[in-house]
This record gives C-alpha cells, structure tokens and sequence, in this order.
C-alpha cells in the first residue's frame, strides 16, 4: 500500500497542516480524512466518491469495505461530499498526487490510491 500517504496521514502534526476556510464545515473535511486514512488502513486501493458518501473498496467492482455518509444536516451553503472531496484535492498535493482518477460520471468519481 502507499507508504508516503500512510505516513503523511499518520503525521502527528497532520491536523495543524489543513487547510479549512470559514465558509466550510471542518468536520467534513477532517471526515474524509479520517475516511482516506481508514481505507489505507483496510488495505483498500479505490475510493468512490458521490454526492452522498466516500465508498472504499479492495478494487472497482467489489463491495463496499467501509464508507462515510455526507451528512444529513442543513449547511448554510450547499454542498455535497463530492464537492468537499474536490476542495481537498485542489488543496493537498501529497493528497492529489497519491489518487489517480480512473472512472467519473456524473454519479461519481473513483479513485485509485497509487
């Protein structure tokens, strides 16, 4: 599995190294953090990303290992897990770097962890 990104999110400083504007919720980005951390964790190499939730999975068509919901909750501005997933990767290079995109529709977005 991708060591530099094991190590990068194993990072005690990890937390104070994120990027999180006013305007968006900081439990869903340190969500999917979390989320990309645990698929590492479950030796999963695909992460699935839609509207709704963060998907991993051992490989792309194999059943769901583990995922994280997009909350239910009213946000002041709009949005979807699709969108704060983007917002990382346009932030993180170690993040970027380490996924390659290998499928989109406009249902969802899979990624493979390098």
């Amino acid at each position: 599995m991708n060591d530099v990104l094991k190590e990068y999110l194993n990072d005690p400083n990890f937390s104070r190294k994120i990027q999180i504007s006013k305007d968006e919720v900081p439990e869903l980005i340190l969500g999917i953090y979390i989320a990309i951390k645990a698929t590492l964790r479950e030796n999963c190499s695909i992460i699935e990303v839609t509207d709704e939730e963060l998907i991993s999975k051992k490989y792309v068509n194999g059943p769901p290992i583990g995922s994280l919901p997009f909350p239910t909750m009213e946000l002041i501005i709009p949005s979807t897990m699709r969108h704060y997933f983007d917002t990382i990767l346009s932030r993180d290079e170690v993040i970027n770097s380490n996924l390659e995109l290998i499928h989109e529709t406009d249902d969802s977005v899979v990624y493979r962890i390098l």
